[in-house]
């Protein structure tokens, strides 16, 4: 293990059965989250450690070799707003996956409020749109299930909605969504770097056929120069 080289994220999870099916049915899931996060520190530390807080139980553990770069980052992954205060309490990042940019600014918001109130910085924030670049807008949405978007975006319940009160556009879905050309990508690249966006990763599971083809143009004609626009700007 090299600590800078590892991000470990941990969510809460959503079905109750799934922890039921382990014996965990009932215990508050969150509170799983910061105990497994908690052990992990110290076992990453320290030697014969012990932990007797239900639902863990054990002594005496210790692991060989233990990261050489120190502990590896935890970031808390989630999208509602508790998920936000937990990263800024105790966490090194946070990680909502695909968010809608009213509701990631939001969250932001809560980010720094609560790390202002335990005396911290704001963890590293990190995003994961969905992503298609084609010759155009209208291209790149070609191979995207527009549809199955707004649909999802409407069932997130802790979302900030549109002026509209539902998803409803394309336009609606910025922030879950990256898509067009390669001057539209690095258009909206940038804009979630000035909502406090500082790890972009871009999921191509919707347009996996041309994988290979989008990895080379974000890597030839969008990644250089949104970090020759973000290192002019400071």
């Amino acid at each position: 293990f090299f600590g800078p080289r590892i991000v470990l994220g941990f969510g809460a999870g959503n079905f109750d059965h799934e922890f039921e099916a382990v014996g965990l049915g009932g215990v508050p899931r969150p509170q799983l989250v910061l105990d497994n996060m908690a052990i992990m520190r110290k076992i990453w530390t320290e030697r014969d450690v012990t932990w007797k807080e239900p639902p863990f139980d054990f002594s005496n553990a210790t692991i060989e070799p233990r990261p050489v770069g120190g502990p590896i980052p935890l970031w808390y992954c989630g999208t509602t707003p508790r998920s936000a205060r937990l990263a800024a309490e105790h966490c090194d990042g946070w990680l909502p996956g695909r968010i809608s940019m009213g509701t990631l600014r939001a969250r932001v918001a809560t980010l720094d409020e609560t790390a202002e109130k335990f005396g911290r910085s704001r963890p590293t924030v990190g995003v994961i749109p969905t992503t298609s670049i084609g010759t155009t807008r209208e291209d790149a949405l070609s191979r995207v299930n527009v549809e199955g978007l707004l649909q999802w975006a409407n069932q997130s319940r802790f979302w900030t909605k549109p002026a509209s009160g539902s998803f409803e556009t394309v336009e609606d879905l910025e922030g879950v969504l990256i898509h067009g050309t390669p001057d539209d990508i690095v258009e909206q690249c940038l804009s979630l770097h000035d909502a406090g966006v500082n790890d972009l990763v871009f999921d191509f599971r919707l347009t996996f056929p041309r994988w290979e083809e989008q990895i080379q143009v974000l890597g030839e004609q969008v990644l250089p120069r949104v970090t020759s626009h973000i290192a002019a700007a400071g």
